[in-house]
């Protein structure tokens, strides 16, 4: 599938982490509600993974290699992972049908899942402008 997840060639694989970089170089000064979103999950999903920003820092995105990717990819690219929802005016049979035949291959890997502990609390987060 040229594009998809497996499309880890190289030079896509340069080229992503170019274009991650340089979204990450500007989120925060594009807009605040990125910085503030982060800060609200940081506080309300402490100690897990939902509480961490989504980008990471720069030095993540440059050390990863094709290997590193894969593996992630055959990690969390699970059965057990996803939801596959249609709407609207969809042939069921057809679509059951199809998805069997795509997702085929896709088989869970049931990994361990801590429960998740939303916590609510007041975070005043001060800055200079």
């Amino acid at each position: 599938m040229k594009g998809g997840p497996n499309d880890q060639t190289q030079t896509n694989i340069i080229f992503k982490k170019k274009i991650k970089i340089e979204k990450m170089e500007n989120v925060y000064t594009e807009t605040k509600e990125e910085l503030i979103f982060d800060h609200l999950h940081e506080n309300c999903f402490q100690d897990c993974a939902l509480g961490r920003t989504i980008l990471g820092p720069v030095e993540n995105i440059q050390r990863i290699n094709r290997d590193d990717l894969l593996e992630y990819i055959n990690q969390y690219y699970t059965a057990d992972n996803m939801v596959i929802v249609a709407t609207g005016a969809v042939d069921h049979e057809k679509f059951v049908n199809l998805i069997k035949e795509k997702f085929q291959k896709v088989l869970p890997k049931n990994p361990h899942r801590p429960v998740l502990l939303f916590l609510t609390l007041q975070y005043i987060l001060f800055t200079q402008t």
